[in-house]
């Protein structure tokens, strides 16, 4: 979502984990769209995003749950805060590395 020039090397964090690894390493979780993994969501255009987003913000509502948690690189995690309304963000509201936002909606 905060494009980076094609040409550089990408970081650690921008490297997708194989569904094996997650399913290994997190055994209760729940994989969804996984067709979306090979090309991930960090790099598509924003108007490919938001109905995706809105998809996984539905799913989470219809959990019931209490408290809703998705763990993201940062500029998905900006995106999503977008369409929770959070509408004034900037670049200087990044989270950095292992950031975090607490949201109540």
């Amino acid at each position: 979502m905060f494009r980076v020039d094609r040409g550089w090397s990408p970081l650690r964090c921008d490297e997708l984990l194989s569904q094996a690894v997650i399913q290994a390493d997190f055994p209760a979780s729940e994989l969804r769209r996984t067709d979306l993994w090979p090309a991930g969501i960090n790099t598509m255009p924003a108007e490919s995003f938001e109905p995706l987003g809105r998809e996984l913000l539905q799913w989470c509502r219809q959990q019931n749950a209490r408290r809703s948690l998705i763990v993201s690189h940062d500029g998905a995690v900006h995106n999503y805060r977008k369409l929770l309304g959070d509408r004034r963000l900037t670049m200087e509201d990044r989270l950095g590395p292992a950031g975090h936002i607490q949201m109540v909606i």
